[in-house]
C-alpha cells in the first residue's frame, strides 16, 4: 500500500 507513496517519492527526487 506504500508502493504509490514511493513511487511519487522517487519520481518527484529525479524531477529535483
Amino acid at each position: 500500500m506504500d508502493e504509490h507513496i514511493e513511487e511519487g517519492k522517487v519520481i518527484k527526487r529525479l524531477e529535483l
